[in-house]
């Protein structure tokens, strides 16, 4: 007879087998989509509802649109690898209501040509107070309110599509968390 003693081992679960890392990395791929998914939707609902509040609630004064001239003109060339614009500060004259007004602040624009002093330039002006003027007109925050809507409507459908593909394909999920690991070592290999 052998003197051979073995030890019992307990019985491994269904649920408790042993993981490969294969698994491991699905698991924390499936996890950081799902944690992506979550950020961009609140930065996403945040975004969507400023859009909204522009375009239906932000109740712009400078209604009434006036062709202004020019005053003060300043301008700066600026260079950048293709070409060159102009950031232009300039005091403005217009006339509304047979009334003219010179506004004391300034606007500054950065734009492809300079403007020179009697240029004409559009403005809005708030009919209750004709001093009171904007280069933004009601068409500007309600293009910007659309431009974020589908730009939060943008960031959830992104969010909710990796957070699906990682759920969906098992090798995205576990490409995502050799993606994190890959920032990792190219964020330590920087200091």
């Amino acid at each position: 007879m052998s003197d051979i003693v073995t030890t019992p081992q307990a019985p491994i679960s269904k649920g408790s087998q042993p993981s490969s890392i294969y698994d491991d990395a699905v698991e924390f791929g499936q996890f950081k989509t799902s944690i992506m998914f979550y950020v961009l939707l609140v930065i996403g609902i945040f975004i969507v509802c400023v859009g909204i509040y522009n375009l239906f609630f932000k109740k712009n004064k400078h209604t009434n649109e006036v062709s202004s001239k020019v005053l003060n003109v300043k301008c700066d060339s600026i260079w950048n690898r293709y070409n060159e614009s102009f950031r232009c500060a300039f005091n403005v004259t217009y006339t509304y209501d047979g009334k003219t007004y010179q506004p004391t602040s300034k606007i500054t624009i950065t734009n492809n040509m300079p403007l020179h002093e009697g240029d004409s330039y559009t403005v809005y002006v708030d009919p209750a107070n004709p001093s009171d003027f904007s280069d933004d007109g009601l068409k500007t925050d309600h293009g910007t309110g659309i431009v974020m809507i589908f730009l939060g409507l943008f960031l959830i459908g992104i969010g909710y599509f990796t957070r699906w593909l990682s759920y969906r394909y098992r090798s995205y999920a576990a490409l995502e968390t050799v993606s994190t690991g890959a920032s990792m070592i190219g964020a330590f290999n920087r200091y």
